[in-house]
């Protein structure tokens, strides 16, 4: 059958069972008896507050009483909710009740304790976490965070624990290469494409990022390395809230980036909008030292290049919901950027032991333009009050990209040459998940389908080491090529998660077919494969106490080539003697993911990843043994094995007065708390010809520490180191250790509405990379030297007020723990 027929009959038979399941559902409120007792009272006039909250986000008051007790007859839909216990004094509480037409008697039982005080610092039952540690995730806080929230979404992502940018700028996790996901959908670019907008979304417009090492049948298969899923604020609040934020950042440079939010709700609409502006110079000093091995010689090729950079862009994100009275949502949003990027390379080239002696330089300048146009529509329905929902998507992004670039290489000879590339990419998708909960089995079952079409194209146009320099001024080309990537794909997918006492159980299968197909001659494709697959994963997660679990995780994925490295064209050339070029005939990466973890009081963790992937693509470059030309591109290598441990340790200093006993009570807010989060990694990758790559498979090993300082009127002071040490890193030799060093001093004015942050970035003055790189007859030192310190003030206002709708203050954006939790919620 057709894979568009296959599509048709799965999304027509999602309409029909939606509409015949929304059909039977009863709306309408009716009268519920409500009764509440406080176990723990100690009577007296103070007023005890009980609201609920929908899906909707709001809180609605249900009633107010004094006393230990209380009965009233309210009016509730059938459908599940939290309600909130709040009284002056003491921690809040949170229930979460279920309304059924067979069941309208409520009877609730709280304990309320006392607000509790460490070391002078009030701590109420709001817990603001940093990070936290989960059986299939580990997700780490930005809002609030001023360490993450100051400066852009890229920067933010590398000062993650256990993530780091590989040596040729992608970003990884647990040592390898992982998918950006932006609010849980994948993105369509990649590489050079991808850094340049993720350095352009501020990322106080973040509320966390996810680091996701084993994902489930749910995410698409093509996601060997993990996911790295940022979600971005959405607060449905009644009224206009909003913040306009500036970012200015200067050494010998200059960088600001200036960003307005807005967000609202009214009745059942809500909606939301950032826009902002930046504008970014820098520069980067770099030495590469390529020694070749030719017949009986071994001459050496140095370039020593500064690179000056200029990015200027303006971007929009927008959201619309819609509420429907049964809850179910639809959400239409659209995202919109455009950036600019005008770098230059001044590089002097020479030579060693090589006749005759090589002494010229070079001089390069390019201008990028891109512009993407991205459209999300998502409708959810509810098809009960017991949490069975179904969700359909609808994904469509235009990505565009204009580069000219011009060469002078000054020798003898002087020689001249021009680049040109257009590049087009879109991606459309729809999918489909369902969701039901079988609460009688404590079985939760999962499943849905997606069918994707991808489709690349860029044409590059080159005139390359010509003596003439009247090319710069009569732009004429001497050859083109031609590129096309195309892949179709259809996939289905079904997971069950189970119970069982303190064990739960969860498994996915999930299908996948490829159309793939690339070209560059327009009448013959040099690749046109179609393959189906299956993905198992299993976990397993046992909770040993209250506070300490463990996890077993497996799962099989493919990472395919991205259209960037697949691509033939150029992507860099700066001289006659190295370019960059991506390789047409790469293989997708089959990988098996293991992992096992120990995680306690949902912050500290100690996890153990294994892969063993029968194909990896990494960057080489490479020399064909007869001159003195070396080339960038991308290779395929066979059974690689990656190991890697990380232990993560959250340490208040309370903790060394107070003991084990500050993390039991739960409610550690590090707004108010001075402390200090560790984390520790090892890792290690394995080739079969390890030998021919590196002089040794020693692995590297990571440190990373933020810490906080609570001082007086209410200033902050946080400092963010990372260390790696000297090591391989896949097959980079890391000869130098790689340092980080952050330090920020902040405070809030204006009734918390003015957020200040001063730092100094780049601290000791030493980030940059050495390493060496290895080949058959070519060995490649590289030496990079990043920007000098650099001293940044961040300013945040905030504007609007969050309302409920009898004002009742609580904060429902941090997560509550409830102190009597363990008690059932009556019926």
């Amino acid at each position: 059958m057709p894979i568009n027929s296959v599509f048709k009959n799965i999304l027509l038979l999602s309409l029909i069972i939606t509409g015949i399941t929304t059909y039977s559902q009863d709306l309408k409120g009716s009268d519920t008896e409500f009764a509440i007792a406080i176990s723990n009272c100690k009577p007296d006039n103070t007023e005890t507050k009980v609201s609920y909250m929908e899906d909707d986000g709001v809180l609605h008051s249900l009633f107010s009483f004094s006393g230990c007790s209380h009965h009233e007859k309210i009016s509730l839909k059938n459908g599940k909710y939290k309600i909130y216990i709040s009284k002056a004094n003491y921690q809040p509480v949170i229930k979460e009740i279920v309304v059924s037409e067979t069941d309208r008697k409520i009877d609730v039982n709280a304990s309320l304790e006392p607000v509790k005080t460490i070391e002078g610092v009030t701590i109420s039952g709001v817990q603001k976490r940093f990070i936290k540690s989960e059986s299939d995730k580990t997700t780490v806080f930005v809002e609030g965070n001023d360490i993450l929230s100051n400066g852009s979404a890229y920067e933010a992502l590398t000062k993650i624990p256990g993530v780091i940018v590989t040596p040729n700028g992608y970003i990884a996790q647990n040592g390898k290469i992982s998918a950006i996901y932006m609010d849980g959908e994948p993105s369509s670019i990649s590489g050079e494409d991808l850094n340049n907008y993720l350095n352009s979304l501020p990322a106080n417009s973040i509320e966390k990022i996810e680091l996701i090492y084993s994902p489930g049948a749910k995410f698409s298969a093509n996601t060997s390395g993990g996911i790295i899923n940022i979600i971005t604020k959405s607060k449905n609040t009644k009224g206009i809230n909003g913040s306009i934020n500036t970012v200015n950042t200067v050494n010998h440079n200059y960088k600001n980036a200036t960003s307005l939010q807005l967000n609202g709700k009214y009745d059942a609409v809500s909606w939301q909008f950032l826009t902002g502006y930046y504008y970014n110079e820098g520069d980067q000093r770099t030495n590469v030292k390529s020694i070749y091995k030719l017949q009986n010689t071994t001459p050496a090729i140095n370039q020593e290049a500064l690179n000056l950079f200029l990015y200027r862009g303006t971007y929009a994100r927008t959201g619309l919901k819609y509420t429907f009275k049964d809850k179910s949502s639809i959400n239409l949003n659209y995202n919109f950027w455009i950036n600019g990027h005008n770098p230059s390379t001044h590089v002097n080239i020479f030579s060693e032991n090589y006749t005759p002696e090589i002494s010229n330089s070079s001089l390069s300048s390019t201008h990028t333009k891109n512009t993407s146009n991205e459209l999300i529509l998502k409708y959810k329905q509810n098809l009960d009050s017991l949490g069975n929902n179904f969700q359909l998507t609808a994904y469509g992004q235009e990505f565009n990209s204009k580069y000219f670039g011009n060469v002078r290489q000054f020798s003898t000879t002087d020689l001249y040459s021009i680049i040109q590339s257009d590049k087009n990419v879109q991606n459309y998708y729809v999918k489909n998940d369902w969701e039901f909960k079988i609460k009688k089995y404590d079985l939760n079952i999962y499943f849905g389908g997606r069918y994707g079409d991808f489709q690349a194209e860029r044409l590059g146009r080159y005139n390359l080491n010509n003596p003439d320099p009247v090319i710069f001024e009569n732009i004429n080309f001497t050859s083109e090529i031609p590129f096309n990537y195309n892949e179709k794909n259809l996939a289905a997918y079904i997971s069950l998660n189970k119970k069982v006492k303190k064990f739960e159980f969860g498994g996915g299968l999930r299908m996948e077919y490829y159309d793939i197909r690339s070209k560059t001659d327009p009448n013959e494709y040099i690749v046109k494969t179609n393959y189906l697959k299956f993905f198992p994963n299993l976990n397993i997660f046992y909770k040993i106490s209250t506070d300490i679990n463990v996890s077993l995780n497996y799962s099989k994925k493919i990472n395919q080539p991205n259209y960037n490295d697949l691509d033939p064209n150029i992507n860099n050339f700066n001289n006659s003697y190295f370019q960059t070029v991506g390789n047409p005939f790469l293989n997708p990466e089959l990988v098996d993911n293991y992992q096992a973890k120990i995680s306690a009081f949902d912050y500290a963790y100690l996890s153990y990843n294994y892969s063993f992937e029968r194909s990896k693509n990494l960057t080489v470059i490479e020399n064909d043994g007869n001159s003195l030309n070396s080339v960038q591109t991308l290779k395929s290598f066979s059974n690689v094995k990656t190991y890697s441990l990380n232990l993560g340790l959250p340490i208040p200093f309370a903790l060394f007065t107070k003991g084990l006993d500050f993390f039991k009570s739960g409610n550690i807010n590090p707004d108010k708390v001075s402390f200090l989060f560790a984390n520790f990694g090892y890792n290690k990758t394995v080739f079969d010809d390890s030998s021919t790559l590196v002089p040794s498979n020693k692995a590297t090993w990571n440190f990373y520490a933020y810490s906080q300082i609570v001082l007086p009127k209410n200033f902050k002071f946080n400092a963010y180191y990372s260390y790696m040490s000297k090591g391989v890193f896949t097959i980079y030799d890391i000869r130098r250790p790689v340092q980080s060093l952050e330090l920020t001093l902040s405070n809030k004015f204006f009734n918390n509405s003015l957020n200040c942050i001063f730092s100094v970035q780049n601290a000791l003055n030493n980030s940059g990379l050495n390493a060496m790189l290895y080949n058959r007859n070519l060995t490649t030192s590289y030496n990079r030297i990043d920007e000098k310190r650099m001293y940044r003030l961040s300013l945040t206002y905030t504007f609007g007020k969050y309302k409920t709708t009898k004002n009742d203050d609580v904060d429902i954006n941090t997560e509550t723990k409830s102190v009597d939790s363990s008690k059932s919620i009556g019926k």
